[in-house]
């Protein structure tokens, strides 16, 4: 039927896809073929109908026959060998009902313990944040964007026996306008090219358990029509990532609760709703379940974040205890698991170095050292309570914050809530404190002289004026840590 006569024979145009010739029934007989003077072959049986010229006839279908199998066999060849690839990694399924979800992996039951972990080894020093993930008990990992989730890092997950949540970067066009979704087709069109690229490269990858495209985007665009226009277009990117891989559940990533009402109107075909959380989960749970008829996964919690954080003396947020970042995690891991049905699972925010903030407001560890925040979320995800002494800073005593000149000279005192650990030791650092983003290191560490050891000693300010962060770090000889930070402002 799709080579009807002349006409359907031009060039490829008449042989498009497989619906048209499926094995040979698209030539069963001549009735495919109901062309100019060319009898059926069904009417060909022996020579009946063959009256006049029979023989160049003969010769002529002969001849044809043997073309249209030529250019079968080459467009079998071309168009389906070349591009139809045998799947061979993960099936990912959502499977339940509302309120009685569950992950299913590879036909199995999965429960999802993550961790976000953007780099293998960090900026400073040359910790294994891999290796961290995966003595902290945890069996998924999340990236935030194509550039963290190279083959280099997904062969080092599968090693460690850690899948990911491969993420796929959605630019915010605010400010500097990187990209704008309602009339920026180029820009468009090269993240469209970007994103299957990378779901073509690597569907088949073992440590690939789902897509997530956009972080964040929707809250960070400031125009009303162009957050509904970035929607529409997360819409058609995720159907053209199902049409290439179907077996792979793709996220989209929110801000709390602020993308809800766009996803239930725009994208009906996203499989979870992600949610960055860091308090506030039963109301953001009851949005979602009242909202939307997908699940969701906490795709990063953790401690209270700056923007809810008390201003300090120089106006800049207070950075939590460490013991105040552990409760946050152990609140909103319960919380999780509370609603369970609902909730996928969760990744705890941050394993690695990032200086969002501060070097220490969100990292589990710092370097190699591990923080209160890793030890409660690895007893959760192995079951092993962890019963030993660690170092807590309760305070850090300046003898002045404000109005510092330009290398002075001031005091610090750094106070333990335990007294009577033994072989800490003690290390001061300063940095910039710039608050941005979509930067992963927005903050870089100043030169910073130290007077002394231990936990009393004199620093001599930066040499330019500007508001900084101090920090101390306290480890002990079982390789854990506690830190935390303070600003100081040198001038004005």
């Amino acid at each position: 039927a799709g080579m009807t006569g002349r006409a359907g024979m031009t060039g490829r145009a008449g042989m498009t896809g497989r619906a048209g010739m499926t094995g040979s029934a698209g030539m069963i007989g001549g009735e495919g073929m109901t062309g100019v003077e060319i009898p059926a072959f069904a009417g060909m049986t022996g020579s009946a109908g063959m009256t006049g010229g029979a023989g160049m006839i003969r010769g002529i279908m002969k001849n044809l026959f043997l073309i249209v199998c030529f250019v079968f066999f080459i467009f079998i060849n071309t168009s389906y060998s070349g591009d139809k690839v045998e799947y061979t990694g993960n099936y990912v399924k959502v499977i339940g009902k509302k309120g009685d979800w569950h992950l299913q992996v590879n036909g199995k039951p999965f429960e999802l313990k993550g961790v976000g972990v953007s780099q293998i080894v960090g900026k400073y020093g040359d910790t294994n944040y891999l290796n961290l993930a995966q003595e902290m008990g945890s069996n998924c990992v999340r990236t935030w964007g194509i550039g963290q989730g190279t083959k280099k890092y997904l062969d080092t997950a599968k090693k460690y026996g850690l899948f990911v949540d491969a993420g796929i970067w959605m630019p915010w066009s605010n400010g500097n306008k990187i990209c704008n979704y309602i009339y920026d087709d180029q820009c468009k069109n090269k993240i469209r090219k970007k994103t299957l690229d990378y779901v073509k490269k690597y569907m088949n990858h073992p440590a690939v358990l789902f897509w997530n495209i956009g972080n964040e985007t929707i809250a960070n665009l400031k125009e009303e029509n162009e957050r509904i226009a970035f929607a529409k277009f997360l819409e058609e990117l995720i159907k053209e990532v199902k049409a290439i891989d179907p077996y792979h559940p793709v996220i989209y990533t929110s801000a709390y609760v602020s993308a809800i009402k766009y996803i239930a109107r725009y994208v009906p075909s996203l499989d979870i709703y992600g949610v960055n959380i860091y308090g506030g989960y039963e109301y953001m749970h009851k949005e979602i379940s009242s909202n939307l008829n997908i699940p969701y996964i906490i795709t990063e919690y953790g401690p209270v974040g700056p923007w809810d954080a008390k201003k300090d003396i120089n106006g800049r947020p207070h950075e939590p205890l460490d013991r105040s970042k552990g409760h946050s995690y152990k609140i909103l891991y319960r919380a999780i698991q509370t609603h369970k049905g609902y909730a996928l699972g969760g990744f705890a925010f941050l394993l690695g170095d990032t200086t969002q903030n501060s070097f220490t407001w969100w990292n589990l560890t710092y370097q190699n050292y591990k923080k209160f925040s890793y030890l409660v979320m690895q007893e959760f995800y192995t079951g092993k309570k962890f019963t030993q002494k660690i170092p807590h800073i309760n305070r850090i005593i300046t003898s002045k914050r404000k109005h510092l000149q330009p290398k002075e000279l001031f005091n610090v005192e750094v106070q333990l809530q335990e007294t009577d650990l033994p072989d800490l030791k003690y290390q001061y650092f300063a940095s910039t404190d710039i608050k941005h983003m979509q930067q992963e290191y927005p903050n870089k560490k100043v030169a910073l002289s130290v007077i002394g050891e231990g936990p009393s000693v004199q620093i001599q300010a930066p040499s330019y004026p500007g508001v900084y962060r101090l920090y101390a770090i306290v480890t002990d000889a079982n390789n854990n840590a506690s830190t935390l930070s303070k600003t100081i402002r040198v001038g004005y």
